[in-house]
């Protein structure tokens, strides 16, 4: 029986210009049995290119990286993410030349005319399709055009032009593939904004979504014949880890049938110490069948408990922050200092003295954020589930102890 087997992981970030041996003899056997391979990009490279301006970190990684993933059988990478454009144009072109020269396709990113392009992957004469957007962020083809002011642009999820994509895909190919690069940072729960996103885009037609970002794993659910893989997490991830979920992530092993169409995934689980590897942990596999079950059994009471959480203990002290209130000071020391060292960098950086906007606008700009924002403010609950709040920090907290 002939089959299509290609091996998605998520977020790639490789910051040493020497190669090294990074995956796991187990790891190596899965990549090397599949007819491609694929990860998120997460970063552009850069010759000494400058950052643009934006709230957060600007990152880059070496092109070792590249020539790593090649050997591997690395043959697609998804380039709409948060950080594509964060040295701008001239980055992302050299970006692109250094990954064409390695025979590695992409999709996700183009200069703005011609935009959502997608790639097409052929045998037994079946097609799949494969396509990368994400949410509305620094370098993003959206609405706000004032937001995004380069020339190449990452594709968005919203735009009408990935409905058109899809419905113009589903005359051509056999399959479609949705990769999306959207959420909030650090949390076990997908945000309901992307959660119904997700499912619209199902009944349009396309068959698998796999999602990251959030750089920890999420849940995965089926709906209407179709696989949703909110996040995979981290794959090999070349950044200061904080939690033990940092390291912890899974890949998706995909196989299609060429005869009956039919898509069949697995999960296969990561973590990341020296080299990347299978991570067959019996309190990791409870962990992701734990996040599965939340998404049918508490989602709305955990979506609730997550979302107040990250107003209280992360927006409501950047809001004050920009908006001058005296009452920071209540907030933990820890917290108040990586705010101020983000102020000082931005302010620094800022000749026209736009720091607290550009805070602002990643507040309100970034969907998840903004989303995120209005919800706590219009779903205010003192008197949460203790119970509830409890399983859900396990989650959250999963290989610590909870506070």
């Amino acid at each position: 029986m002939n089959k299509i087997k290609i091996f998605a992981m998520g977020d790639f970030l490789y910051i040493d210009n020497i190669e090294k041996d990074i995956f796991g003899d187990r790891l190596k056997s899965i990549l090397s049995g599949t007819d491609f391979n694929i990860t998120n990009f997460e970063a552009p490279l850069t010759q000494n290119f400058n950052p643009i301006k934006k709230a957060g970190p600007a990152i880059y990684q070496q092109e070792s990286g590249l020539k790593i993933l090649n050997r591997y059988n690395f043959r697609l990478l998804t380039l709409a993410n948060n950080h594509i454009c964060d040295y701008g144009d001239k980055a992302v072109k050299y970006t692109l030349e250094r990954i064409k020269e390695n025979e590695i396709n992409t999709i996700g990113i183009g200069i703005s005319k011609n935009q959502y392009k997608e790639y097409i992957f052929t045998k037994e004469g079946i097609k799949i399709a494969f396509l990368s957007v994400g949410e509305d962020g620094f370098g993003a083809n959206s609405y706000n055009e004032s937001f995004s002011k380069n020339e190449y642009k990452y594709d968005w999820i919203n735009s009408i032009k990935l409905i058109e994509k899809i419905i113009e895909l589903n005359t051509k190919v056999d399959s479609i593939i949705l990769f999306v690069h959207a959420g909030l940072e650090d949390v076990p729960i997908p945000l309901d904004i992307w959660r119904k996103k997700y499912k619209e885009l199902c009944e349009l037609g396309v068959k698998l979504i796999i999602g990251h970002h959030p750089h920890v794993p999420q849940g995965m659910e089926e709906y209407k014949g179709s696989k949703i893989f909110y996040s995979l997490g981290n794959s090999y991830f070349d950044f200061p880890k904080e939690k033990e979920l940092h390291k912890l992530s899974y890949g998706c092993l995909i196989e299609i049938d060429t005869f009956t169409k039919e898509i069949k995934v697995d999960r296969i689980p990561l973590r990341m110490g020296e080299k990347l590897e299978v991570y067959h942990d019996d309190s990791y596999l409870n962990y992701l069948t734990k996040l599965d079950k939340a998404l049918c059994d508490s989602y709305t009471i955990f979506h609730e408990i997550q979302l107040e959480s990250y107003y209280k203990n992360i927006y409501l002290g950047y809001l004050k922050l920009c908006l001058g209130s005296n009452k920071i000071l209540v907030r933990k020391i820890k917290k108040i200092l990586k705010q101020i060292l983000i102020l000082l960098k931005l302010r620094k950086q800022d000749k026209d003295n736009n720091h607290l906007n550009l805070i602002l606008a990643h507040l309100f700009f970034i969907e998840s954020h903004s989303f995120s924002i209005q919800f706590a403010l219009r779903n205010k609950n003192d008197k949460q589930d203790i119970v509830k709040k409890k399983e859900y920090l396990k989650l959250l907290n999963y290989g610590e102890d909870d506070e």
